[in-house]
């Protein structure tokens, strides 16, 4: 349809013709949106950075920097937004001095698209891929400004508000030492030492892929030690920083417990969180906690709450996706009920294995792990990078792989 107004000389087409155009471009859009097919929109602004003024009108080739304001507040658009972005047409070179166009958007692949920035007084631009985006503007004078921005989605914000609230929990202890926290210590490290020799000793009779005594001892005696190590520290100089360690190692080797029940036999004792070691996490944890400050209290709920209101949204966007069932019903079937008590009931203990669960202790985590696993060994399907259903706690990449599909792998986080 362009074709039929362009000049045939190959010029620019009439004014005219860039009208009607116009006018087609708006009938379109709004038969688009009263059909209710419209992707969803966000404004957004390009401007000099004042701070950066200076640099920007340096000599031609040199890099100016933009920035790019957000409508609605400074949390990046999602995946599937079309930005609508206006101020480029103020900042764009001359059209004489230029070839080729003026604006373009940089994705995470490295992939360049132009932006048709000059017959309009705003640009569209929808975002389909997950990762830092780069806009680049070659401005007046010739210098080529730049800003990046994110494009996240609802599975990026979860992984981000899952790794905040981890480091809020972890460091939650702020100083304030008290005889019940040192009680609960004392009383994790026996526990520790006891459910570690069960270990051992349930491997000794086979059974489980991962049956084995030296594989149960090179996959616990990591977490284990460093357990030992920094509860010891945090016992005798009442260290901050040992105790947030010891809490993330008590993680660890949850997650390393949790993986081995997966595929082999469950713990002598039962399930791991009716053990009495799990008795003595959770009670350290709730002299831990009581021990923190106000102000440590509060950053901790504040990061859970996000947490869960971040986790809410993935499980929506996971209700139109064929992957995710799993997360999505446990969240669904009780998770979600147990973390919004540790918030709202103050004597509710915050402990660390429903979150494990977020991360993906069922199907959904064995899926990521196992695809993983066979981009390793050279499967056909290698080349395609599929969406994953869960926050894996451990990535895997093969040295033997393309640079092109780690980028991928990574990318689409």
């Amino acid at each position: 349809a362009v074709a039929l107004f362009m000049d045939p000389s190959g010029g620019r087409p009439e004014d005219e013709a860039m009208a009607a155009l116009r006018e087609m471009q708006k009938e379109a859009g709004s038969a688009s949106n009263s059909s209710g097919m419209g992707a969803p929109t966000r404004g957004c602004t390009v401007r000099q950075a004042a701070a950066e003024a200076s640099e920007i009108s340096g000599a031609p080739g040199s890099i100016g920097f933009l920035e790019l304001v957000l409508e609605g507040g400074d949390g990046p658009p999602h995946v599937g937004t079309v930005l609508v972005i206006s101020g480029l047409r103020d900042l764009l070179a001359d059209e004489d001095s230029v070839e080729f166009s003026a604006a373009a958007v940089v994705l995470p692949s490295g992939e360049v698209l132009a932006l048709e920035a000059e017959a309009f007084p705003t640009s569209c631009f929808l975002a389909q891929d997950f990762g830092m985006h780069e806009l680049r503007v070659r401005l007046r004078g010739g210098a080529v400004g730049r800003c990046q921005f994110m494009v996240s989605s609802s599975l990026g914000e979860f992984g981000e508000a899952l790794d905040l609230f981890n480091d809020a929990y972890d460091w939650a202890w702020d100083g304030g030492w008290t005889e019940d926290l040192e009680d609960a210590a004392i009383s994790l490290l026996v526990a520790l030492d006891d459910h570690y020799e069960s270990l051992i000793a349930r491997s000794g009779n086979g059974g489980g892929m991962m049956g084995e005594p030296f594989t149960v001892t090179s996959t616990f005696s990591g977490p284990k030690i460093r357990i030992d190590k920094h509860l010891a520290k945090a016992i005798e100089a009442h260290d901050t920083l040992a105790l947030g360690r010891a809490v993330a190692s008590v993680r660890g080797f949850i997650i390393s417990q949790s993986l081995h029940d997966m595929f082999g036999q469950k713990s002598a004792g039962g399930p791991l969180n009716t053990s009495v070691f799990y008795e003595a996490v959770i009670a350290f944890e709730r002299a831990r906690f009581t021990a923190a400050s106000a102000a440590k209290q509060t950053e901790v709920n504040g990061a859970l709450r996000r947490l869960v209101l971040a986790a809410d949204a993935h499980v929506a966007d996971l209700a139109n996706s064929r992957t995710g069932k799993g997360f999505a019903e446990r969240w669904s079937g009780g998770l979600r009920e147990e973390l919004w008590q540790m918030l709202v009931d103050p004597e509710a203990v915050i402990h660390p294995l429903p979150f494990q669960q977020l991360r993906g202790g069922g199907g959904g985590y064995v899926a990521d792990m196992m695809a993983s696993m066979m981009d390793g060994f050279g499967s056909a399907s290698s080349s395609s990078v599929g969406r994953a259903e869960t926050t894996e706690a451990m990535s895997q990449l093969s040295p033997q792989l393309t640079f092109e599909t780690a980028e991928a792998k990574v990318s689409r986080w």
